[in-house]
């Protein structure tokens, strides 16, 4: 985990620096760096969502748990269809005890359609059920919800 914090940090701090290939567009380069920003920050995310889930220290947890949604958020930022980083603002919020928003998270993670929507969706299920007395009854309102959140077509 630290490595992988150390090495996100040091990208991260590289991205400014690096000199756009004369064969990309201005256009191209701005979203390169964009898709290289979100990984990188997302990564963040992912570091501090593993420290909160490790932590037996309460305050601890929360704090990292904090530290990731903010990383994620901003991860998303960079590229709303981020699955990835949706799919890690779900798991933290079930760190923090914030089923609502891990719902939703895990939702548009799931609609968004990219390479971890299968598994978001199985995590969500589980997750739906639990908060429903293991029922399924509504779900795919929450997926419904989600699409239109995202401004994607019903």
């Amino acid at each position: 985990i630290d490595q992988a914090e150390e090495k996100a940090t040091k990208a991260l701090g590289l991205i400014d620096k690096a000199d756009k290939p004369s064969h990309l567009t201005d256009a191209q380069w701005a979203n390169g760096k964009k898709e290289v920003l979100a990984t990188n920050v997302s990564t963040l995310g992912f570091v501090h969502l593993y420290r909160a889930q490790g932590s037996k220290d309460p305050a601890g947890k929360k704090a990292e748990a904090e530290k990731a949604i903010e990383f994620f958020k901003q991860a998303v930022g960079f590229t709303a269809a981020d699955d990835f980083s949706f799919y890690g603002l779900g798991l933290t919020y079930r760190v923090l005890g914030d089923s609502p928003n891990a719902l939703s998270c895990l939702a548009k993670s799931v609609v968004l359609n990219g390479p971890v929507s299968a598994h978001a969706k199985s995590v969500l299920e589980e997750f739906y059920k639990r908060e429903h007395k293991g029922s399924l009854d509504g779900f795919e309102q929450v997926l419904v919800k989600a699409r239109s959140e995202l401004g994607m077509p019903q």
